[in-house]
């Protein structure tokens, strides 16, 4: 049966810098190093990187690989999620996705999805829909 883990997660760091740049008149790509700490559901830390298109200055989106290593309930390992989503209007949102065979230890069968809203002064709320293969 899928269990489902609500979780908060805080901003820790958050690095952007440009890169690409071949087109001068094209749309602003940049590449960000993000870490977040989780709470709740979820208790660990996640470290992140990003690809973001800047459609506009205030628009964006992004796609993403996320290593977070803690617990689930009692389960103790890691896993990768995949990140993509927009950012518009001071509001990130997107959706996750556990990829398949990244997990170890007790979180070695996860699989699932989810999906996180944040704004720009508050932590993200992201729930997910996990389930084990035991």
């Amino acid at each position: 049966m899928p269990d489902t883990a609500e979780a908060t997660r805080t901003l820790q760091r958050w690095d952007e810098f440009p890169y690409g740049g071949a087109v001068a008149e094209g749309p602003k790509l940049t590449r960000a190093s993000v870490s977040y700490h989780y709470e709740d559901g979820m208790a660990g830390d996640g470290t992140l990187e990003y690809l973001l298109i800047y459609h506009s200055e205030t628009a964006a989106s992004f796609i993403g690989y996320e290593e977070f290593a803690g617990s689930i309930g009692q389960r103790n390992g890691s896993f990768i999620l995949e990140h993509r989503g927009t950012f518009a209007g001071g509001v990130a949102q997107g959706t996750v996705q556990v990829v398949p065979s990244s997990g170890t230890d007790d979180l070695a069968t996860i699989s699932g999805s989810g999906s996180f809203r944040s704004t720009e002064d508050n932590p993200a709320n992201t729930t997910f829909r996990l389930d084990f293969d035991i």
